[in-house]
């Protein structure tokens, strides 16, 4: 394994606050993908699927109303907690069909196979629904980028828009997350991209280096420049591009 130093120091410049803002949401998004993908997938990892997630966010449905009831009760002393209920049955009809379906995941993980034995990727999004790779309009199977990001989250969108002419809370809670959804994993692709093109640079980087530092192409075809001052002595520069590059244990604690 080769790393190379400049690449790392100098090139690889990091976006903290975007990186931060991409980690705050990627996070923030996994729940309401968490409230959808349980309609429509199975098998999820154990790292990745949480019963405890579940019960966070009924309980955060079921006691958000209840604060707000306790405002507006304040204001207006005749309002009743039932009738405050009475207001939205169907939220709570979907919660409780959420908690049973995350419950049977629950214990489809727990007799499932085990991590410990190399037999599940612990942190797997389970398995896509096989109808969504028969989505074909232009007769090409759908890669499985598409469907997380477009097929699935349009799915939702739609049963949202549907749901909502017959009840306007669940449906757009329901066409919110389904926005979430499509979100989060355009983010996460996002930064999956950024890592495999880090580590395609980097090659590109080592396989150049003779010529963008020793020969002192900087018009070389693949674009690699060196943005520093180089000995004038080709000897010294192909010396010291040795030192630019590492391996084994030494790469592996570098930055």
């Amino acid at each position: 394994m080769q790393k190379n130093l400049y690449f790392r120091n100098v090139l690889r410049r990091r976006n903290i606050l975007g990186d931060a803002l991409l980690g705050f949401f990627l996070a923030f998004a996994s729940y309401p993908r968490l409230l959808l993908e349980v309609f429509i997938r199975r098998n999820f990892g154990d790292r990745y699927f949480s019963l405890a997630s579940v019960i966070g966010i009924v309980a955060f449905f079921l006691f958000f109303p209840l604060l707000l009831w306790k405002i507006y009760a304040s204001a207006f002393k005749h309002v009743s907690i039932w009738e405050m209920f009475k207001q939205a049955p169907g939220i709570y009809i979907f919660l409780c069909i959420f908690l049973a379906v995350g419950i049977w995941h629950h214990l489809q993980i727990r007799q499932g196979p085990s991590v410990f034995n190399f037999e599940k990727f612990s942190l797997s999004a389970g398995d896509i629904h096989p109808l969504f790779f028969k989505i074909q309009p232009f007769g090409k199977k759908p890669s499985v980028r598409l469907i997380e990001t477009v097929y699935e989250p349009l799915f939702f969108l739609i049963i949202g828009w549907i749901i909502s002419k017959l009840d306007t809370i669940v449906g757009y809670l329901i066409i919110t997350a389904s926005i979430f959804y499509a979100l989060g994993y355009l983010g996460a692709y996002k930064r999956g991209d950024d890592f495999v093109k880090d580590k395609i640079d980097e090659m590109i980087m080592n396989g150049e280096m003779e010529n963008a530092f020793v020969n002192d192409e900087d018009n070389n075809k693949k674009g690699v420049r060196f943005r520093a001052e180089k000995p004038s002595s080709r000897d010294m520069r192909s010396d010291l591009a040795k030192e630019f590059v590492i391996e084994g244990e030494e790469a592996a604690d570098a930055i």
